[in-house]
């Protein structure tokens, strides 16, 4: 039941091809080149760490996450000369290394489960492991504040989105799936997000010392744009990128 939960959240919620296109994109954009390195942090099965490794044969990658059983079940199909190159990490995410990366990246809003001293410290570490690009992936909008169900069918499954509660600052979450022969994982996937806005996460990113922060906002057809001034919408998401 373990790997299954792991492997529905996989097959709903993340798409690693879709997202290095993108990420590929923004460090040519603002950084320059080509990169060939990346560490994923709150990585769970390292799957974009493992599409990452894939895509080319000079690429390495870090993953790094505090879930045994997550780590446990990163098994993407790589090769052996494949899984050199992928490095996992059982650690705090706030763990400095010993080398930067082109790339970090905190995807699925898992860094929005921080307190405030725990996200100062993340991004403190964040910017001393990046000699390029970091990038959040980010959630925002009034509509977060108020409670929801939102049923998604899949091939063989479908996921259920329930914002169950908010207190003025955290949302609580749970994602649940239902597959088709009737089984049901209740709330497989709790969550407690501190819910910011985003002049806070600006002046955050900009404490930790990036000196330029981008916002891209994501619309229905999946396509990121850069946005000069912040959402009006009810619900968005999408990427803070910081040099």
């Amino acid at each position: 039941m373990r790997a299954l939960r792991h492997r529905l959240y996989e097959e709903a919620v993340q798409s690693p091809e879709h997202d290095l296109r993108f990420l590929e994109r923004a460090y040519a954009r603002h950084v320059g080149g080509w990169p060939s390195t990346l560490r994923e942090d709150f990585c769970g099965t390292a799957l974009l760490a493992s599409r990452w490794v894939e895509s080319d044969d000079e690429r390495e990658a870090l993953g790094v996450d505090l879930d045994p059983d997550a780590l446990a079940d990163a098994d993407h199909g790589l090769d052996d000369e494949e899984r050199e190159r992928l490095t996992l990490l059982q650690a705090d995410v706030r763990t400095r290394g010993e080398r930067a990366y082109d790339l970090v990246v905190a995807m699925n809003f898992s860094w929005a489960v921080l307190d405030d001293d725990a996200l100062d410290a993340y991004l403190a570490t964040a910017r001393a492991s990046c000699d390029g690009l970091l990038a959040l992936e980010l959630f925002g909008g009034p509509a977060l504040t108020e409670p929801r169900r939102d049923a998604h069918p899949c091939d063989g499954f479908t996921y259920v989105w329930e914002q169950l509660a908010y207190d003025g600052r955290h949302l609580d979450a749970a994602l649940s799936f239902t597959l088709d022969d009737g089984t049901e994982l209740l709330h497989a996937f709790r969550y407690r997000f501190v819910l910011r806005p985003l002049s806070d996460l600006r002046a955050r990113l900009h404490r930790a010392g990036f000196a330029d922060v981008h916002l891209y906002v994501e619309d229905t057809r999946g396509r990121r744009t850069l946005r000069r001034h912040d959402p009006k919408a009810s619900l968005y998401r999408g990427f803070l990128l910081a040099t």
